[in-house]
Parts: C-alpha cells; sequence; structure tokens
C-alpha cells in the first residue's frame, strides 16, 4: 500500500490544506515596496456591494506554511482565477503595487483531503472541529 500524502504534513499545514479546500483559494500578496510584509490568505467567499466592487471575506494563514505547501507541490498556480482577475494593482491605503499569485489545491493536496476525510466520521463537518478554522486565523 502506497504511503499517504499526509504523513510528512504537521497539523497547521493540514488545517491550511482544509481552508483552502473548503474556500475558493489561496492568495499570495507580495508588496513590492520592501517595507511592507509580504501576506496569505485564503479567499472563503466573495461578495459584491452596490457599486459592484468585490468585498472578500479571507483567514490568514503564515506566509511559511504557505510557502512550503507551494513548494512541496500541495498547491499550484493558477493563472485564471477562481478569484483573482488581475494579478497586479495599486493598493492606495499601503502607497504601493502588489503583485498577487493565486493557487488552488494540486493532486497532491486533493489527496490529502481525501486521506484526512477518511478520518472524520460521517456527519462531522470540518471547519467546526478545526479551532484554525473556528478562529478564522491559522498561525
Amino acid at each position: 500500500m502506497a504511503p499517504k500524502q499526509n504523513e510528512d504534513l504537521s497539523e497547521l499545514e493540514i488545517d491550511a490544506l482544509w481552508t483552502v479546500y473548503e474556500g475558493h483559494s489561496l492568495v499570495i500578496e507580495r508588496p513590492l515596496d520592501e517595507r511592507q510584509k509580504v501576506s496569505a490568505h485564503v479567499i472563503l467567499s466573495v461578495a459584491y456591494d452596490d457599486a459592484d466592487e468585490a468585498i472578500a471575506e479571507v483567514t490568514d494563514i503564515p506566509v511559511a506554511t504557505a510557502e512550503a505547501l507551494i513548494e512541496r507541490g500541495y498547491l499550484e498556480s493558477s493563472e485564471d482565477g477562481p478569484v483573482l482577475d488581475e494579478h497586479s494593482w495599486y493598493d492606495d491605503e499601503l502607497a504601493t503595487y502588489i503583485e498577487a499569485t493565486e493557487y488552488l489545491l494540486s493532486e497532491v493536496g486533493q489527496r490529502v483531503i481525501d486521506d484526512t476525510s477518511d478520518n472524520l466520521t460521517a456527519g462531522d463537518d470540518f471547519s467546526e472541529n478545526s479551532t484554525a478554522a473556528e478562529n478564522n486565523v491559522l498561525d
């Protein structure tokens, strides 16, 4: 029997993968002004205001966790969404340009979801069992 993909993952990394699975995608934003921090957040939902501006509900995850999952092949870059329609923009609040990359679960990441969902009992909702999801923060 082949080893399960989640054997080398921490609980935090598995929580992060489940959060991406339950949301839309992971977005890493890199401000061009080096004084600003890089951020990684999962897009949980998107709504539109009266001016047709997108408003996203997000949860932050540690950038190091996101980058480790990407480097190890659990997440893969997505050029065509589902959330980002632009990969760079000017942020008035930060007074700098932002470059962003959107990531989705890869096949390897999806296998982790499949493997760990086998451990849940029928009727369990992962988000209710995860303090990270309950607190809307994974760090």
